[in-house]
């Protein structure tokens, strides 16, 4: 055995077996902090049901809103498309649902420009959200032999969170990355319809999840009588980017659009979706998946919000929920 894949072994074995007896003395010891304490993503390391019930509780008491709202507080903030191109910069908005009459928008090209805005803010947070869990992790291997067993019991709890049976830091890190704007953005637009799709108006389902849990969702209409999945619905369009997230870092169908993400970042080329977008065929069974994303990223220009940065903005509270 070449000598660098030896300490690799080790290296790993160690890891696994530090996580499994820190794991063993503390578990029962872990308190977690109130969720009334904590805003939506504040915490790096909430899971995804932990997220679920904050945003509800932040969510409960607030008033639906219509387009014209959205509108108003767009155009109050000079938040539109040429200034996010100008700038690199989106406001810190939460917007948990879309207006109650987005699907009644008759002009395609508002349609468009609303959704994209509406949702542009989550995505980047929820990618600044990533980034902040996939440093921690960094640091963790880079200081391995100082972690402390919180750490190592946070660690062990990410490993089964992404699904990384080899317990290796290594491949914990390639699972926990970013997501390119364009392709979160191009494939909430085929999926959800550009925000008017039954199960976005009903669920917040913007990218279409599949679940077989029955009541997790919304049952499909043309769904055949032997088929048991429902569309994955969601108490906020930010956990639907969030779940998105995790299932494409996670599942095996995506497994070469981790490893492309991984040899991006190896020889310091950016992590853009006009490469990866061809290794996310296997989304759907439209053979020609791939080549509608890429023109929907294309025609709209999306791979110029790859870079965009959240900058905080007056934004009316009564209308939005900012974090």
């Amino acid at each position: 055995m070449p000598i660098l894949n030896f300490i690799s072994y080790l290296f790993s074995g160690f890891f696994s077996l530090l996580i499994l007896i820190l794991t063993n003395q503390s578990f029962n010891k872990i308190v977690k902090k109130p969720i009334a304490s904590v805003k939506p993503y504040s915490s790096i390391d909430a899971d995804d049901n932990e997220i679920n019930r904050i945003t509800k509780l932040y969510a409960a008491d607030e008033q639906k809103f219509l387009t014209v709202d959205l509108v108003n507080v767009f155009n109050k903030n000079n938040y539109n498309y040429e200034t996010v191109l100008k700038h690199k910069k989106v406001p810190n908005l939460y917007i948990s649902n879309l207006p109650e009459d987005f699907s009644k928008i008759v002009s395609s090209s508002q349609k468009k420009s609303l959704f994209v805005r509406s949702i542009l803010p989550l995505i980047v947070k929820e990618n600044n959200r990533i980034t902040a869990l996939n440093n921690r992790i960094k640091n963790s291997k880079n200081n391995f032999s100082k972690i402390n067993r919180n750490e190592a019991v946070w660690l062990g709890k990410m490993m089964s969170s992404y699904k990384v049976k080899s317990n290796d830091i290594n491949d914990l890190i390639i699972k926990v990355d970013i997501i390119p704007v364009s392709i979160a953005l191009g494939q909430a637009a085929i999926e959800s319809g550009w925000g008017t799709s039954r199960f976005a108006v009903e669920g917040n389902a913007l990218y279409g999840q599949w679940s077989w849990k029955t009541g997790s969702g919304i049952v499909p209409k043309e769904r055949d009588v032997n088929e048991v999945y429902e569309i994955k619905s969601f108490l906020s369009l930010s956990n639907s980017v969030a779940s998105y997230m995790k299932n494409l870092n996670t599942h095996q169908n995506y497994k070469n659009f981790r490893i492309n993400r991984k040899l991006l970042r190896e020889h310091n080329i950016p992590v853009l979706g006009s490469y990866l977008y061809q290794y996310l065929d296997k989304y759907a069974v439209d053979s020609n998946y791939s080549n509608t994303l890429k023109k929907i990223m294309d025609t709209n220009k999306f791979e110029e919000l790859e870079n965009v940065e959240i900058q905080f903005m007056d934004i009316e509270h009564s209308l939005m929920n900012l974090t």
